[in-house]
């Protein structure tokens, strides 16, 4: 069981680096954003997993990246509730 689970994390990364090698090797200077790349609106498992991955990815590959300092702001459904 643990080995699969590691194949499919292996693939899922490898999947995802291909992803990251078209887009650059297409737009070698644009940056791309790292929560517009691993969020996913409709699946914050998804979104786990997404940053799971692409963690492999910085730390084998990238080595560094740059990223802006998150921001996080209720929604106006959260704003009412606690009003």
């Amino acid at each position: 069981m643990e080995e699969s689970h590691q194949e499919a994390t292996e693939k899922e990364v490898e999947r995802i680096l291909g992803l990251l090698q078209t887009y650059f090797r297409e737009d070698p200077d644009t940056p791309i954003s790292f929560f517009d790349f691993v969020v996913d609106p409709h699946s914050f498992p998804r979104t786990v997993e997404n940053i799971f991955h692409v963690s492999f990815i910085i730390r084998e590959i990238v080595k560094t990246f740059e990223i802006s300092e998150p921001v996080i702001t209720p929604s106006q459904r959260q704003q009412r509730l606690s009003a």
